[in-house]
């Protein structure tokens, strides 16, 4: 009622802040969501805007349903937490930003592997090859590039030097490491490396 009622006032952005918070412990998670991004629109000198970010980013995420919805939500939270740490780079909850970022990071790579297993279940080879190259490239360093990368080998896509039994990939000059699915890997390489050229090209 205060914000309605005087928009401009000097408890508008005091009484965003008390409504949103209101509205996250009862579990209306949309709707604090909403007036914690207006309290950033309309508010930008406000003292509650480090709050309004950090707060609005967990929103977000406890609002993300899962891998077999859409990842809208996801994605907000991973822009409002990159945001809170490029704009406040003093605030306290820094390291727990960054943690959750990776957690992040680490979700939506499941979400790779999810629909790289959905298109396995349809028999559809080639399309497991082009989703696990896909995240490859995008998550490299999580928990389920090593598995993308051991489905590769299991197809027949990987490096030519992955696909013989009796190849030694850390003995071979310019390999990329095969990983593992509890460990992070090296960003897949779809060409092998060119050998230089000892003369110019024409």
């Amino acid at each position: 009622t205060i914000w309605l009622n005087d928009p401009t006032g000097p408890l508008a952005d005091d009484a965003l802040m008390l409504a949103s918070t209101h509205h996250l412990r009862v579990g209306r998670y949309r709707e604090a969501a909403r007036l914690l991004k207006l309290l950033r629109g309309e508010f930008p000198k406000s003292h509650h805007l480090p709050n309004a970010f950090v707060i609005g980013s967990q929103v977000e995420l406890m609002s993300y349903q899962g891998s077999s919805y859409d990842e809208q939500n996801l994605l907000e939270s991973q822009d409002l937490k990159e945001s809170s740490l490029r704009l406040f780079p003093g605030i306290e909850s820094s390291d727990l930003l960054r943690r959750e970022l990776k957690g992040i990071d680490e979700e939506r790579a499941r979400r790779e592997w999810d629909r790289i297993l959905f298109w396995e279940k349809k028999n559809k080879p080639k399309a497991v090859a082009i989703y696990c190259r896909e995240l490859l490239q995008n998550f490299p360093n999580s928990r389920y590039g090593g598995m993308a990368q051991q489905k590769l080998v299991e197809l027949g896509e990987a490096e030519p030097q992955y696909r013989g039994a009796d190849s030694n990939p850390s003995q071979t000059p310019g390999s990329v490491p095969l990983g593992n699915p509890n460990g992070a890997v090296q960003p897949f390489q779809s060409q092998p490396a060119t050998p230089a050229q000892t003369e110019p090209y024409d």
